[in-house]
């Protein structure tokens, strides 16, 4: 699932400079997240969030020369995006302790007189974001991020239909409802990032629970909602077949 980003600085210079680093950073890293408001006001930040309630990563500057300030622009974020990412960007790194006292547990805190390093800090933030976005422990979410070849590749949970090894060695598919996508990944490390939604039916394949159609316990199959048909260990068909509720003949 996308992360959207939103940025917001009083100076329209620093506001395009910034959008730039990050908009760069999101396309040459290949990072599964789009910048979706970019504004040097802080009410239209606002305005654009409350129809828009959705975890996202927000780069604020701390002096936005309004009758709120960057601190003040969290906390309102704060009620409607309690689980989002803050990072406030400011040449005054002595202002960093408000942030503590405003209670906004903002992610990081870049300090833009520092151009050497803003742009890794900027892709640290985005990483960081990107990985507690995505946990399958995230209810709001319910999505994986896999890192593969410096790229992050991010899915919705109830998308995929199944997961099986490739006939290419080190290779999985990963099935949705039209087809299926191919990376260099393993079974053993992606069922650990998958919830109690998902089921390891065979030493080749996982299911989604959600998308079953049929246990066919005879010939030891199960049949997706997509058509796809995977084969179920004959140990653990019928306990399969149990735990989605269905009669065993």
């Amino acid at each position: 699932m996308m992360l959207p980003v939103y940025i917001c600085d009083d100076d329209e210079n620093q506001l395009q400079h910034f959008n730039k680093l990050v908009s760069n950073t999101i396309m040459i890293e290949d990072m599964d997240a789009s910048i979706v408001c970019t504004t040097s006001s802080p009410y239209q930040l606002l305005s654009y969030l409350t129809e828009h309630k959705t975890p996202s990563l927000y780069f604020l500057d701390v002096n936005l020369n309004t009758s709120i300030d960057g601190f003040a622009l969290a906390r309102e974020i704060r009620k409607y995006d309690p689980r989002g990412f803050i990072v406030f960007v400011t040449v005054h790194s002595e202002l960093s302790y408000l942030s503590f006292k405003y209670k906004v547990e903002a992610m990081d805190y870049i300090i833009k007189s520092d151009s050497k390093d803003i742009s890794s800090r900027i892709r640290e933030c985005i990483l960081k974001a990107l990985e507690l976005y995505t946990l399958p422990t995230n209810t709001i979410q319910k999505a994986i991020a896999l890192k593969i070849d410096g790229r992050i590749i991010s899915m919705k949970l109830p998308d995929i239909y199944c997961i099986e090894t490739s006939v290419e060695a080190h290779k999985i598919r990963i099935y949705k409802r039209n087809g299926y996508t191919e990376l260099f990944y393993s079974l053993k490390k992606i069922v650990k990032l998958l919830d109690e939604s998902f089921f390891q039916c065979h030493k080749s394949c996982i299911i989604n629970l959600s998308h079953v159609k049929e246990v066919n316990i005879k010939n030891c199959l199960v049949i997706l909602e997509n058509g796809k048909v995977c084969p179920v260990a004959t140990r653990i068909v019928k306990s399969l077949a149990l735990k989605l509720n269905m009669n065993i003949p």
